[in-house]
């Protein structure tokens, strides 16, 4: 999914927006050059994802966190009731498989198996995901 979800293959135009797979220990880092190597060949381009040993780590701003789920009109008045304070929203497992499932990586499905159905917001989400699947399938069996 990493590589799916960036164009890998751009240099990278600053330290701020690079492509890059940080690692922990050796068996990391080998597993990352695996993947980036098989990626290389995929692409039959370079790929310029750089390999590094995580050293110091800062978050991105608040509004870069989960940004296809944030910036998505359907689902931005769900999250003041889901994510009150940013923080929820930077550790919300919810919030990440939201964030995949508004760009194709990951069925509802996925979401609807975290979904607290006794949770209003929650309940009010699965409502609004399924509409919005209903409003796409009406389309596509119109077209």
């Amino acid at each position: 999914m990493f590589f799916q979800s960036h164009e890998s293959t751009y240099p990278r135009l600053s330290r701020q927006y690079m492509s890059a797979i940080f690692y922990h220990n050796k068996e990391q880092e080998e597993l990352a050059v695996e993947a980036k190597t098989k990626e290389a060949e995929k692409k039959q381009k370079k790929v310029h994802t750089e390999i590094l040993p995580l050293e110091t780590f800062y978050l991105a701003e608040d509004y870069h966190q989960k940004y296809y789920f944030q910036s998505n009109l359907y689902f931005l008045k769900h999250i003041p009731e889901l994510f009150p304070e940013p923080r929820d929203l930077i550790e919300s497992t919810l919030a990440s498989r939201l964030n995949a499932y508004v760009r194709d990586f990951i069925p509802s499905s996925t979401i609807e198996s975290i979904l607290d159905k006794k949770n209003p917001a929650h309940e009010k989400l699965w409502q609004a995901i399924k509409a919005l699947e209903e409003k796409f399938s009406q389309k596509r069996r119109s077209s």
